[in-house]
């Protein structure tokens, strides 16, 4: 609570309309231009972590979990970012592939004050999640030559990386990555961020066979995954184990491995030991439901932010493959759809966010503040952030605020999967969206039906034959307009929409329509 309809991906196309205004209409500057030729021959674009980041003012420090996010986001709202406005901001992106590493990093300066930065040794997360967005712009953009250039350097890299932690037997255990001195490294604080590492790799693995069909690409998911299957704890530390659900089931319908995905779901939601606290929120702040955010559940009795918590909409296409988990993760997504809307000035009441009512209808409404506590400055929830708290730490210059870019511009990645609840309270998933490079699918959509009702009512905007993988059998033919389906109360109906009389295949617990596999043998 409080409940209420929100469109999603107005507001992701509200936000890529601002951030990528070169006038810049709101108080601070979004978007600047960088022409340093920072790996590439062209100049490039910049935009600013935080508003009011003084970074902005430095060509080379622009980060690639923001910027690359965003491109990706829109595109998967409908926006050509390819030629926006007359700009290729496809193209651009490519000031963060590293040639001389044959990797993508955060940042584009090779000169940042952390020595192992420029290399990736300094962050597994870092290091790992630019390479993850450059496939997704890849699968978004598969005509760009030199862009599918790199995601096959990428993955070879990465296979390089796996043989020299151990091949077969490779442990990511570790800070992060040296890609020049291919080595693991450790910080100060022994941090284990090897999870992340992992999790990065199995997924690069996953989508680099599924486009080239090289089996040491293969061969790279898999030994990332044999970690990761061994580890005796919880190694949750940022955000990408969140897609393991999601690779452990493709991996087993399409591959016949046996990966425990309820292992990986389980580490989402509490108990890590790569960052005590880390975890997903399962709490009732105020009059506030919170379930369903990504964050520390001990910083400050609960910390949710919205990068993180965006990103759980990858959550959805693990149902595609195995939809036993269609009742667990329409849930989970319900509640944190409807969560993740009180990150913005204009849904959470002035008494309860940061700056009061000051961006609640100023054009900056549309960026994300960076977090929501628990409890802040007598606010009980409060949506905030840690520029005002710790920019100074960080070397920021006085100035910037808690409304982060690095976290807004992951918003197409939910928006893609869910516009939200409707006016009825129904959520609506599409399980197709976010599962990239895969073989072609009918429309499959996860339908979570909240109660009290039985029985819901589906608009469809085009006819179809709708066809249910769990009982594998077509409920309704020649389907159009509104149509009542029963699922029962806390519980997801999935559906995928075919063509009207398709043809029917079944064989080895496998069933095709029209050509195209609608249920796997292991998706049950």
């Amino acid at each position: 609570m409080p409940l209420a309809p929100f469109d999603w991906r107005h507001r992701a196309v509200e936000y890529d309309t601002f951030v990528y205004d070169w006038s810049s209409p709101g108080s601070y500057t979004t978007i600047l231009d960088d022409r340093t030729h920072y790996n590439s021959a062209s100049p490039t674009y910049k935009l600013p972590s935080y508003l009011g980041d003084s970074r902005l003012g430095t060509d080379g420090l622009q980060e690639a979990v923001n910027q690359v996010a965003s491109v990706v986001g829109a595109t998967l709202v409908g926006i050509d970012k390819s030629n926006q406005g007359g700009r290729d901001y496809v193209g651009m992106l490519s000031t963060f592939f590293r040639p001389d590493l044959g990797v993508a990093l955060n940042m584009p300066a090779p000169d940042v004050a952390r020595a192992t930065a420029r290399n990736g040794g300094d962050s597994y997360w870092y290091a790992t999640i630019p390479n993850v967005l450059f496939f997704m712009l890849g699968a978004l953009y598969p005509g760009r030559a030199a862009l599918m250039a790199s995601l096959g350097t990428i993955a070879d890299r990465f296979h390089e990386m796996s043989s020299a932690l151990g091949g077969e037997a490779a442990d990511f255990n570790g800070t992060g990555f040296d890609f020049r001195a291919m080595r693991t490294c450790w910080n100060s604080e022994d941090v284990n961020e090897g999870g992340e590492g992992a999790a990065g790799a199995a997924v690069i693995g996953l989508w680099a066979y599924a486009r080239s069909g090289e089996r040491r690409h293969l061969e790279l998911a898999r030994r990332a995954m044999a970690y990761l299957e061994g580890a005796g704890g919880n190694l949750f530390y940022e955000v990408l184990p969140v897609m393991l659900p999601y690779v452990a089931s493709r991996m087993n319908a399409e591959l016949g491995t046996t990966y425990d995905v309820d292992k990986y779901l389980g580490w989402l939601v509490a108990g890590s030991q790569a960052r005590p606290g880390w975890g997903t929120l399962t709490a009732r702040w105020g009059d506030h439901d919170v379930h369903g955010l990504i964050g520390s559940r001990t910083d400050g009795g609960g910390y949710g932010f919205a990068m993180n918590s965006f990103a759980t909409a990858f959550l959805a296409p693990a149902v595609k493959y195995r939809t036993e988990l269609k009742d667990v993760v329409g849930r989970w997504l319900y509640n944190g759809s409807n969560a993740s809307r009180f990150f913005y000035a204009d849904q959470m009441a002035p008494t309860q966010q940061f700056y009061g009512d000051r961006f609640v209808s100023r054009p900056e409404h549309v960026i994300a503040y960076e977090g929501i506590r628990k409890t802040e400055a007598g606010r009980r929830p409060c949506a905030t952030g840690d520029p005002e708290r710790y920019g100074k730490q960080w070397g920021l210059a006085e100035g910037a605020i808690n409304l982060g870019l690095y976290g807004s511009s992951w918003v197409g990645i939910l928006a893609a999967t869910t516009s939200g609840l409707d006016e009825a309270g129904l959520m609506r998933a599409d399980l197709n969206s976010l599962d990239f490079f895969a073989r072609p699918a009918h429309p499959t959509y996860l339908y979570y039906n909240p109660g009290p009702r039985t029985v819901v009512e589906l608009s469809l905007e085009d006819t179809a034959d709708l066809y249910d993988p769990v009982s594998d059998n077509i409920l309704a033919r020649e389907a159009q307009g509104a149509l009542r389906v029963p699922i029962e109360p806390g519980t997801s109906a999935v559906l995928v929409h075919t063509p009207p009389g398709a043809r029917v295949e079944r064989a080895a617990g496998r069933t095709e329509i029209d050509g195209r596999l609608v249920r796997y043998a292991r998706s049950c």
